[in-house]
């Protein structure tokens, strides 16, 4: 299988009690490079300039968002279990749409009137709808086919991406474009070491980028030329419902093999392994070009 080459080439890793990554097989991602410039504003309050080895980015991770101190690491991975706590701990609707607000509030929700919180306050109950898509989208029973795919899942957005994460309980991954353009651009460095740059993209390792993130967030950025994946568009009204709909199980779809492949990469798979390895790809997503082979 594609993945298990994709996996054999970037070697495996291990998670420690502080959710940083250590080499335990040689692999192309022991040595690949990323070359962070990233000024400092309001999410990352100081600058971030240097060359990391792709395994070390949460040592440098950087993100502050909302109600969060200084966005470290440490303070993310605290800050990202109180809100997985917070929604599987919900008995009632009351409980689990003040925790999804929460969630909300915390990725950065700029327009509460459209989008997630609409689309949850929609439901006739939002812990029935939470446990059917947690159902759906548990890594281990998770069933992606062609036909009847992922029944539950009928939205997905840049915040409810992080809902279903955090819902999960097993390291779903957040699929956000920064995470889909950086995880798009090590498969096609895979591709490019085994000369198969002129093959189709593989099914498991086509992982569409998310609409809006711009030229920095692509494969492009980095491979000119190369095959694009798919784009994840946001719904908007010229958009049928009949599209949306797939394109919440299409995204839902990258957001469950992503969680595959990212556990394949540990020798001890976990929520903690998995989560460090979508931080890796968070900071190395801000722009793809810095991803050096």
């Amino acid at each position: 299988m594609a993945s298990q080459e994709f996996v054999a080439w970037a070697g495996k890793f291990r998670c420690d009690a502080d959710g940083h990554l250590t080499p335990v097989s040689h692999g192309a991602l022991a040595d690949l490079l990323v070359s962070l410039d990233i000024p400092k504003s309001s999410k990352v309050p100081a600058a971030v300039r240097q060359q990391v080895p792709f395994f070390r980015l949460t040592q440098v991770y950087s993100w502050r968002a909302t109600g969060m101190m200084d966005g470290s690491f440490a303070e993310t991975r605290a800050k990202l279990e109180a809100l997985s706590n917070g929604i599987a701990m919900a008995s009632d609707d009351a409980d689990a749409l003040a925790a999804c607000e929460n969630i909300l509030r915390w990725g950065g929700d700029r327009n509460s009137k459209v989008g997630a919180l609409p689309f949850l306050l929609s439901q006739a109950s939002v812990l029935s709808y939470l446990g059917a898509v947690k159902a759906d989208l548990a890594l281990r029973t998770a069933v992606i086919s062609p036909a009847g795919e992922l029944p539950a899942v009928i939205a997905m957005n840049s915040m409810l991406t992080k809902v279903h994460a955090f819902n999960a309980g097993d390291g779903l991954p957040i699929y956000d474009s920064r995470v889909a353009g950086a995880i798009a651009t090590l498969v096609e460095a895979w591709r490019r070491s085994g000369g198969r740059a002129k093959e189709p993209l593989p099914a498991s390792l086509s992982f569409p980028e998310v609409g809006g993130g711009g030229h920095r967030r692509s494969v492009h950025a980095r491979y000119p030329g190369s095959i694009k994946p798919a784009t994840l568009y946001y719904a908007s009204g010229s958009r049928s419902t009949e599209r949306a709909i797939r394109t919440a199980k299409e995204w839902a779809s990258a957001e469950v093999r992503l969680g595959w492949l990212l556990s394949e990469l540990l020798v001890e798979p976990s929520p903690s392994g998995i989560r460090s390895l979508e931080a890796c790809l968070f900071m190395a997503g801000y722009d793809c070009a810095g991803i050096n082979t």
